[in-house]
């Protein structure tokens, strides 16, 4: 994980809405976390550059799901951290950044993921084993 100075925009998306729009470091639970293939020991709050790599980050189907989706609040005032494959093996995909502190959001609606994209998927490497993840199309609901 290295510091990285950023400025655009970074966004969050979850099925439920987030509380008082304040997200507080944790470990994610999922399948990467729970078997070592992800970093399971330093809390954070992950982050994408695009709604489409948010869809892409949840490794899963998507499709007729809504989200709420958020972006940082003043992104200026967090220090961003980019992990590296061995802690985040997708993150040469979608780009995941971190942040290490409680972060302020701010709401700017809901979507619907409608569809995947056609295409191959990217591949990623975890450990000896292969996965893909897919991109997602959506609508502003």
């Amino acid at each position: 994980m290295k510091k990285i100075n950023y400025t655009d925009k970074l966004y969050f998306i979850s099925e439920e809405f987030v509380k008082d729009n304040i997200l507080f470091p944790r470990i994610p639970n999922n399948y990467f976390t729970k078997y070592g293939f992800e970093d399971n020991t330093r809390k954070r709050v992950c982050f994408c550059k695009t709604i489409e790599k948010c869809l892409m980050a949840l490794s899963k189907n998507c499709k007729d799901l809504i989200f709420n989706v958020y972006e940082v609040n003043d992104i200026t005032k967090y220090q961003v951290y980019k992990p590296d494959v061995s802690e985040v093996p997708d993150s040469i995909i979608t780009e995941e950044l971190w942040i290490l502190t409680p972060v302020k959001l701010k709401f700017i609606g809901k979507i619907k993921c409608t569809n995947s994209v056609e295409n191959d998927g990217h591949i990623f490497k975890y450990g000896d084993k292969m996965a893909i993840l897919y991109d997602w199309q959506y609508e502003k609901i």
